[in-house]
């Protein structure tokens, strides 16, 4: 089980969008969101093409996380 801890409104919320083939990291990496649990991560590169989830344990296509938006 995970521990889930709420962010104080102080906080800046993280906006999400759906990854798409142009999708850029840079180089402060981004965080990315699991579509079937709601986990987040952050990642610093792209070149991969499905991922598990650290949160469901299920491999997760790259096209169907979303990922962070300024």
């Amino acid at each position: 089980m995970m521990n889930v801890l709420q962010m104080p409104e102080s906080w800046t919320q993280i906006k999400f969008a759906p990854m798409k083939k142009s999708t850029r990291v840079g180089v402060a990496g981004k965080h990315i969101r699991c579509p079937n649990c709601g986990t987040i991560a952050r990642i610093y590169h792209l070149s991969w093409s499905a991922c598990t989830c650290q949160g469901c344990d299920r491999m997760v296509d790259k096209y169907h996380y979303f990922i962070e938006t300024k």
